[in-house]
Parts: C-alpha cells; structure tokens; sequence
C-alpha cells in the first residue's frame, strides 16, 4: 500500500489544511526507515544511471 497516496485522504478525514499536520502523528519505525532507505536507493540510482 502506497502511504504517500493516502496521506491526502487521511489528511482530509483528520481535517488537517495541510500534509504537515498530518505527518506529525506518523511514527518513523525500523519497517518504516528500512522501507525509506530502499526507496531513495532506488530512485537515486535511476536518477543518476539513465
């Protein structure tokens, strides 16, 4: 499940005006973190490797 299509959603329902308030009640987890690091891996090597 793809969290960053459901931030705006989840904003909306928390009546939130912006992400950033949604976003402080998102707790960063080892899952989390692994899951960011491999995220950036990748779009870092399609960036530079094309």
């Amino acid at each position: 499940m793809e969290l960053q299509l459901l931030l705006p959603q989840l904003a909306t329902y928390l009546g939130h005006i912006d992400l950033a308030s949604t976003q402080r009640y998102l707790t960063l987890t080892p899952e989390l973190l692994n899951e960011a690091g491999t995220r950036f891996e990748t779009y870092f090597l399609e960036v530079h490797h094309e």
